[in-house]
């Protein structure tokens, strides 16, 4: 089984591209390819189910010695300070667990959900008011921030230390850029990239991407058998265009995806009649799963981390911490 020093050896002469003394050449095989796990946290709409299963998931990878990173929105550091504190310290304190935070609606720095205007603005006045939203709260109703700490700054504080991981994604390139240096700002390193080759050691404006050359989302998956579909997208992970070693497979999910029809946020923000704009009705929520959907959905991914956890020793799993290693960030 591959050690993390050999992993953190291996990524870092990947990215550089060359051979460093006592660093093995990367060799065209499946130990070019690494799996990343990655939930998202952000149903405000069923707390206690999220909350249940974030801890249900943080107690399967920890049995397996599994990394993850797991995301959270603003809106859910809120939620489980105020509810479910023991989580949010498990979070902190798992030595699995990598934090990431992600953005969404109704953050105007969304992709197709620039209510506010921003990419009309002059980029210093975009970082100004990107600024305000990530280190306050954010109403829900209104979308605009509140008075009291919230955003990207509030889960470092909380937590001790900066997430390595943002996803944050929005239109425009000027927008994006400017969403990406506050990020930057407050202490992220990674922007998380979907859809193309993203290599280790790449940048996007301030930020590096997190790694990633084939994105498998897992919850589209259920009916299927976790060997094959992990297997078909390692095998698939090494002919992204543009791609170079290390191969990342991210295996993604989202805390609702186990228990729920939809997402809060596409329900509230973006389902078909929802209002374009504030004030927001938060009351609406997506249908639950049956019980057999959910626990289909689960069993999925219980075996899917299993079955990477058994082929570790040639495709290794990364979170977020060991890019920052690799690339001497850390």
């Amino acid at each position: 089984m591959a050690t993390r020093r050999q992993f953190i050896q291996t990524a870092a002469a990947a990215a550089a591209g060359a051979l460093m003394p006592g660093v093995p050449a990367l060799r065209a095989q499946t130990a070019q390819v690494y799996n990343f796990f990655a939930l998202n946290t952000q149903d405000f709409a069923y707390p206690q189910q999220s909350a249940d299963l974030v801890w249900r998931v943080i107690d399967l990878h920890e049995s397996l010695d599994v990394p993850i990173d797991i995301s959270l929105t603003t809106t859910m550091v809120d939620l489980y300070e105020a509810q479910y504190m023991d989580l949010l310290r498990r979070l902190f304190t798992s030595h699995v667990v990598c934090l990431g935070y992600h953005g969404r609606p109704p953050l105007p720095y969304h992709s197709d959900f620039d209510w506010l205007g921003l990419a009309a603005m002059a980029s210093d006045q975009q970082r100004s008011t990107i600024y305000n939203y990530e280190t306050h709260g954010l109403d829900l109703v209104t979308g605009q921030p509140t008075l009291a700490a919230g955003g990207y700054a509030k889960l470092a504080s909380l937590a001790g230390y900066a997430p390595p991981s943002v996803g944050i994604l929005v239109e425009g390139a000027t927008l994006q850029a400017s969403a990406d240096a506050v990020l930057a700002q407050l202490g992220a390193q990674f922007g998380v990239v979907h859809g193309r080759a993203a290599n280790l050691g790449d940048r996007r404006n301030e930020l590096y991407v997190r790694p990633e050359h084939y994105d498998l989302k897992l919850f589209q998956q259920a009916g299927r058998s976790a060997t094959t579909v992990l297997d078909e997208a390692m095998a698939a992970a090494p002919a992204a265009a543009g791609g170079r070693a290390p191969f990342v497979v991210g295996i993604k999910m989202h805390d609702n995806d186990f228990f729920a029809e939809d997402s809060a946020w596409t329900t509230v923000y973006l389902a078909k009649g929802a209002r374009q704009g504030p004030p927001w009705n938060t009351g609406l929520k997506s249908a639950l799963l049956s019980a057999s959907a959910q626990q289909e959905m689960w069993d999925l991914y219980e075996s899917t981390v299993r079955y990477a956890a058994s082929i570790r020793g040639r495709v290794p799993i990364a979170n977020s911490r060991d890019w920052q290693r690799a690339l001497g960030i850390s």
